[in-house]
């Protein structure tokens, strides 16, 4: 296992809790994401699962050095990325990646002559929802394409989860006191029992090689994505 994260500190603690040594990247840096990928293929001789767990929901529009939107980034083109320079590596391990999503993905409005919101009106929320559709569909089409690559994919909704998500959003997207992951006990301790629980759909995804369409909570890609794209020509 390798925790991969942006914080030192913070994925430090959870590479020391599982016993493992982390790596460090900024999503919001597609040059950090090209070398993690480096690092990974260096460290692991096959990969058995890759989980894409990065979430960004960012209060304000900001462009990221590399030019994009920072919540799309974050959130899709990033993991994007690094799953298509860890290619070869996956299909050579018959890897299963798991894709963490939101049910924020039925608001998703994805427009391909405006990826980054630079035309329409913009809201963190609205970001959000894109990104989110985006890991949907971006975990349907590597489902496609198993008979070719064995890569397999699923795709979730972890249910609402004691996080630091929608920090930066003044308030306007905050756990609640009671914030739990769905189907999870009425009794709930803190803050981080509440992210262990919301950890487990994920980490069961991974381990799970039953056909995605037998694993709940696990989304379907064959049946999620109600969200709208538009692809409209460029002017």
């Amino acid at each position: 296992m390798i925790p991969v994260g942006r914080s030192k500190e913070a994925t430090a603690a959870i590479a020391a809790e599982v016993g493992a040594e982390p790596l460090t990247a900024d999503f919001a840096r597609l040059s950090e994401v090209s070398a993690l990928a480096g690092r990974i293929l260096d460290r692991c001789r096959a990969i058995d699962v890759l989980a894409h767990n990065a979430g960004l929901l960012a209060g304000e529009r900001r462009l990221t050095e590399d030019g994009h939107e920072l919540t799309w980034q974050v959130n899709h083109l990033a993991p994007f990325l690094l799953q298509h320079l860890l290619h070869d590596r996956l299909a050579a391990s018959g890897a299963r990646v798991v894709v963490t999503s939101s049910l924020g993905h039925w608001a998703g409005r994805i427009r391909l002559d405006d990826l980054d919101r630079e035309k329409r009106g913009y809201s963190g929320f609205a970001a959000y929802a894109d990104s989110k559709l985006a890991n949907v569909l971006f975990a349907r089409e590597i489902a496609r394409r198993t008979p070719r690559t064995g890569i397999t994919a699923v795709v979730f909704h972890p249910g609402t989860v004691a996080s630091a998500l929608g920090r930066d959003t003044g308030g306007a997207v905050r756990p609640t006191p009671d914030a739990r992951c769905a189907g999870s006990p009425p009794a709930v301790e803190d803050d981080v029992d509440r992210r262990r629980r919301g950890c487990r759909t994920d980490a069961a995804a991974g381990h799970d090689r039953r056909p995605a369409q037998r694993q709940r909570p696990v989304l379907q890609p064959a049946a999620a994505g109600r969200g709208h794209v538009e692809a409209r020509p460029r002017r």
